[in-house]
């Protein structure tokens, strides 16, 4: 081993007698094992003074080299000492036979050497190398940014949200950059478990999504749609949010066809205008900073798309004012609407009742021929713009053709409605797909109605509409009203309903259906499965169109549903005081429970009807008297709603049954004299606010069963000389017309045997 030579005269073991002597040292030790002890051999001598003059170790502990130290340095004439041993010949020996070994690498390196080195730089680093990216270090604080995001990354796939998320608030108040990665989409979709910070944690983590310029794919937000925009509640402030989110990441056309339509339908003019502006700002603002070039291309087309979206969403939703205020200047116009939104606005002025509504159809008939802010290229059902199943929801402007009977083949049937269903123009009758219900499921099979349903779903809101319309039908004949009630939760947003009741209806239902599907629960024999919807639908199913905007007849027939599961008079009290409310404000207030939500608002002419009346008047006269059905039209009245004949025919037949036969014929008599003025299609406006309706054959016979109820003889026989007048009676054609009659004959037989 090589031992770096250096000066002993401030060792201990120098001898200071002899300190002249000693200049440097330079020993070589060669560690050689033997049958013994090792040794240490002088391999070298550097004479320093006279020749023959050698230092040499002793012992320190010889009898001749007395000393107060552990031991001396001793210089002689004497070739070779020993160290720790006494001496021996082997160590001669070996010193003898020795041959010079060959220079040390030191020695070597010493050769290579000038004799004077260059002064050191003091600055420069790389002494013995060059610098290389091998020596680059990294700062603390890059190194930790590096650690703690992949922290954050690996505590979300850990599913331990709580603790990722106070590492991402600590992080961000420490104002480090998190990249963007679609991790944080996974915990943003599991923040909404948390209800009273949902809003703000959603938009924390879904903000740090990648933008669609470093997307991999073109990307929809399937999951992230159906999470937020079909659940039963929904809340419009994460809507918002969700929104303005995906705009400012280049997703803004992704997300307008879904989300436009509903915040503007259901939130406050202010809130939907203010919404409108900030979307096209985060807009503008993702184009800009990625490339300007497009930017004003991009912003134009994609104004032209919300726009329209929000301007057809508001005419639909009668709302006609609003929808004029987002129309383009004729004057200075920064973008244009395509003719088919025109259309639609025109549509629903022209059809309104308020005269200063309708003043403005010039304008938007000027602005529809203007080239400078009208597109003339034709609608298609293709565009992204929509169509008009795009809002089809609302059932006033479907056309459905005239029901058809259900062919004995269903095959053809299913063909047609199939054809029908893929067809904005063609959509079969509610009361067609309601027949095939019956006729398919007495063959014990499902696949071909839950082929419909996709069918529809894939084509248009109408025809959604119009099938989902078909299935509560279905199951409202069928008395499976939870089911109704499923099938609207499922399609429709929650809105001209109770919200509450509805909820408490359907989450009973899908707790008792997910219990029995279990895989270890055992049923009795006394248990039944609960009800489960003829079409399958799972909740994993993602609607392309999002949910429905629901009709007046889909509102009416959940009404009817909850009334006939109403346990008691009470609560059927209560809900007609909900119902009164929703036709008066369009919505019914809420319990505390869910007051953190606002319920989805819409236009009463669009969800509430006098159709949603006829359950009450049944139920309440029944408990409360005749005169409980007249203060509910009274009520229909004061809301601008217009009872129909069932109403009227209720309310006789009460009279009839009570043996008021006074009222019944007063009733009678105004149905019978509107004949002569004409039927409401043909009526003016003003005659149409004060008439009532021309009495049906449904009507006649309530009046008769009434009067047969009441053993009234009289009444029902001249009930039945005017429905003579414009009813014919064949046997056999109508059942219920023929059970009266047969009643009738019961009571004159009976009449007269009682009579002297």
């Amino acid at each position: 081993m090589l031992a770096a030579s250096r000066p002993l005269v401030n060792s201990p073991w120098v001898c200071v007698s002899c300190s002249h002597l000693v200049r440097k040292v330079t020993l070589r030790a060669s560690v050689r094992r033997r049958h013994t002890v090792g040794h240490i051999e002088l391999l070298g001598q550097r004479h320093v003074g006279p020749a023959g003059t050698v230092l040499s170790f002793s012992n320190p502990c010889s009898s001749t080299n007395e000393c107060s130290t552990p031991g001396k340095l001793h210089v002689g004439t004497e070739s070779q000492a020993s160290v720790f041993e006494e001496a021996s010949e082997d160590y001669t020996a070996v010193m003898v036979e020795s041959k010079p070994l060959p220079p040390s690498i030191l020695e070597l390196v010493k050769t290579t050497l000038p004799s004077v080195l260059p002064e050191p730089v003091a600055d420069d680093p790389s002494v013995f190398e060059e610098r290389d990216s091998d020596y680059i270090t990294y700062a603390p604080a890059e190194q930790a940014v590096y650690s703690s995001t992949h922290a954050l990354a690996h505590l979300i796939t850990d599913h331990r949200y709580e603790e990722a998320y106070s590492l991402f608030v600590e992080l961000r108040d420490l104002g480090v950059v998190i990249p963007p990665s679609r991790f944080y989409e996974q915990a943003a979709l599991a923040s909404l478990r948390v209800p009273e910070e949902s809003v703000s944690r959603f938009a924390d983590w879904f903000s740090l999504i990648p933008p669609a310029h470093l997307a991999v794919s073109p990307r929809k937000f399937e999951e992230v749609r159906r999470v937020i925009l079909q659940t039963p509640i929904i809340n419009l402030h994460l809507v918002t949010s969700m929104a303005l989110i995906l705009a400012s990441k280049g997703y803004a056309d992704v997300i307008s066809i879904h989300a436009v339509p509903l915040v503007i339908r259901y939130a406050s003019p202010e809130m939907s205008r203010q919404f409108l502006d900030d979307f096209m700002q985060a807009h503008r603002l993702y184009w800009n900073s990625h490339r300007p070039q497009d930017a004003p291309y991009m912003m134009k087309k994609t104004f032209t798309n919300v726009r329209g979206i929000a301007i057809r969403a508001l005419a639909f939703s009668r709302r006609l004012e609003e929808a004029v205020a987002l129309l383009p200047d004729s004057h200075n116009s920064t973008f244009r609407l395509t003719r088919y939104t025109y259309d639609v606005l025109l549509r629903g002025l022209r059809t309104t009742r308020e005269h200063k509504v309708k003043q403005h159809i010039p304008l938007v008939m000027a602005l529809r021929n203007q080239e400078s802010t009208s597109i003339p290229a034709p609608h298609h059902s293709s565009d992204i713009l929509a169509d008009l199943s795009e809002n089809a929801g609302l059932m006033w402007e479907i056309k459905f053709p005239t029901p058809i009977h259900v062919s004995d083949s269903l095959a053809e049937t299913l063909r047609y409605l199939k054809n029908g269903l893929s067809s904005n123009a063609d959509i079969p009758h509610p009361y067609t797909i309601v027949n095939f219900f019956a006729a398919y499921q007495l063959t014990g099979r499902s696949r071909g109605l839950a082929l419909l349903l996709q069918r529809s779903i894939r084509s248009s809101y109408a025809s959604t509409s119009a099938f989902v319309l078909a299935e509560m039908l279905y199951y409202q004949k069928l008395k499976q009203h939870s089911l109704v009630i499923q099938a609207f939760v499922d399609h429709f947003y929650l809105s001209g309903v109770p919200r509450d009741d509805v909820l408490t209806c359907y989450n009973r239902l899908k707790h008792q259906q997910a219990e029995f599907s279990r895989q270890y629960h055992v049923s009795t024999e006394e248990e039944e499965a609960p009800p489960h919807r003829v079409c399958e639908y799972g909740d994993g199913i993602v609607l392309p169109r999002g949910k429905l905007w629901p009709s007046a007849q889909h509102c009416n027939l959940v009404w009817h549903s909850l009334v006939a599961i109403a346990p008691d008079d009470a609560t059927v009290e209560r809900l007609y005081h909900k119902l009164l409310k929703v036709a008066a404000d369009g919505h019914s207030p809420e319990p505390n429970g869910l007051q953190s939500i606002k319920p989805l608002v819409t236009p009463v002419k669009v969800t509430t009807s006098s159709g949603a009346f006829i359950p009450f008047i049944k139920r309440l006269m029944f408990a409360s008297g005749a005169g409980r059905g007249a203060k509910i039209i009274s009520n229909m009245l004061t809301l601008g709603l217009r009872p129909n004949v069932y109403h009227f025919t209720e309310l006789a037949g009460r009279y009839a049954r009570m043996g008021d036969a006074r009222r019944a014929f007063l009733l009678l008599n105004k149905m019978e004299n509107q004949t002569k003025i004409g039927t409401a299609s043909s009526a003016t406006a003003e005659q149409q606010d004060n008439i009532f309706p021309p009495p049906d054959l449904i009507m006649y016979i309530s009046l008769v069963r009434g009067f047969i109820l009441a053993r009234n003889l009289e009444g029902a026989l001249e009930v039945d000389r005017r429905m003579r007048l414009v009813h014919e009676h064949v046997l056999g054609q109508n059942e219920y017309l023929d059970i009266a009659y047969a009643d009738l004959q019961a009571l004159k037989q009976e009449v007269a045997g009682a009579s002297p």
